[in-house]
Parts: C-alpha cells; sequence; structure tokens
C-alpha cells in the first residue's frame, strides 16, 4: 500500500483499511486497521490472514486503544522531574537517584549496541 496522505496536523486522510500484524504476542495475528482521524484507529481482524482467519483475541481487539499519547512517558523522569536521556542515575535504597560517578560523554559497555 502507497504511504498514506497526511492532513496539516499529521494525522492521516485515508479511511482505507491497513493490512498489518498484532504486536500482542507470538502468533503475528492478521489485523485490519482503519485510520478514523489524528491517532484514532479502528481494529478488526483480516480475514484473510492465515494465522486468525478475522478472529481476535481481546487484546488484539483492543489494539486500537492504545495509539494515542494519553499516559504515556513521553521523556525520562526522576521523580515527578523531567530528565536528560544522557545522564545515568543510580537510585539508593531510599528511593532517591544521585549521577553515576565517572559517567562522562561516553555511555558505559552494558549500555551499548549489542555487536553481532
Amino acid at each position: 500500500m502507497d504511504r498514506a496522505a497526511r492532513n496539516d496536523e499529521g494525522g492521516c486522510l485515508m479511511s482505507q483499511a491497513i493490512r498489518t500484524t498484532c504486536a500482542y504476542c507470538g502468533v503475528g495475528c492478521g489485523i485490519a486497521a482503519t485510520p478514523t482521524g489524528g491517532r484514532a484507529v479502528k481494529i478488526r481482524g483480516d480475514e484473510a490472514h492465515p494465522a486468525n482467519g478475522g478472529k481476535l483475541c481481546s487484546k488484539g481487539t483492543h489494539l486500537g486503544e492504545t495509539v494515542g499519547l494519553e499516559g504515556r512517558l513521553l521523556y525520562p523522569m526522576i521523580g515527578d522531574r523531567r530528565a536528560s536521556w544522557a545522564r545515568r542515575w543510580i537510585w539508593s535504597p531510599s528511593g532517591s537517584a544521585t549521577r553515576s560517578p565517572g559517567m562522562g560523554r561516553t555511555a558505559s559497555p552494558s549500555m551499548s549496541p549489542a555487536r553481532y
């Protein structure tokens, strides 16, 4: 399918279903997602998909409710304060955070991407 046309707010203008797969588990059920405006999406099972034949479990049925940004963590937080992605913090048993000693501009080996 071609890229969706977008309006000035970045919302999708098309109302044609996009065939894709559910991401909740390893089965990979087929879903048909139809943009309905803004970040809203109508979800139904893809009847032509061999894994589920149009049927969806309760999680797959409610996928459309997960596309909004309400209640999501959009940036790092330390307690109730916004933090930087570049800083690493150590949590103490008392629940307070302190900056890790020796942390400069390079990430620790445990934060490095996997090498294959």
